[in-house]
């Protein structure tokens, strides 16, 4: 828990500094949707649509959730064994107000009462899948984009994305069943 001084060099930060400046770090990483939910926009999850950030604890600097860094700064210390769960089921959500403290029994019961159990999308790609935001015609658009000078970044807020999802594309690791020349108008 470093903070820098006027020379620019790492000085110790007390813990409830750490706490407002971790506070106002994750304030700073998400924007606010029409429910109130944090939506984060800075990394996420490789696999799964959680946020991902830096949070040094006991003296350790590690990745996490940033959901459970929420919890952890703003409501307190998550109780051992429990999972930190959305009360408003988006999985990018961080605001404290919409996490609680619960078993994964619970979190299992609350998504089928409240249909989210994405069976129907499971296995499923593309458009296909109940929760993307993309359309196979919008992949070789997008690489257009970014072979003409736009950055990912810009071209994450024309589609409604976080950037992580645009270099995965880019990068071969999402949307691979899209080839090259499938939607190029000759």
């Amino acid at each position: 828990m470093l903070k820098r001084d006027e020379k620019n060099r790492f000085l110790p930060m007390e813990k409830e500094e750490y706490v407002e400046h971790v506070k106002k770090r994750l304030r700073g990483s998400v924007i606010m949707n029409k429910n109130g939910c944090w939506i984060w926009q800075k990394q996420l999850h490789y696999h799964y649509p959680y946020g991902i950030t830096t949070f040094t604890e006991n003296g350790r600097k590690s990745k996490q959730p940033a959901h459970r860094v929420s919890y952890k700064v703003f409501v307190g210390k998550i109780p051992k064994g429990l999972y930190i769960l959305h009360q408003c089921d988006e999985p990018r959500c961080i605001n404290p107000d919409h996490l609680h403290a619960g078993t994964q029994k619970q979190n299992m019961k609350e998504m089928r009462e409240r249909n989210r159990a994405n069976d129907k999308s499971r296995g499923k790609k593309g458009s296909k899948h109940g929760m993307s935001k993309l359309t196979e015609e919008d992949i070789p658009k997008i690489k257009e984009l970014y072979k003409s000078g736009m950055s990912g970044t810009k071209i994450a807020k024309i589609y409604g994305v976080n950037n992580t999802m645009i270099y995965f594309i880019l990068n071969g690791k999402n949307w691979t069943h899209v080839k090259e020349d499938e939607f190029d108008k000759d």
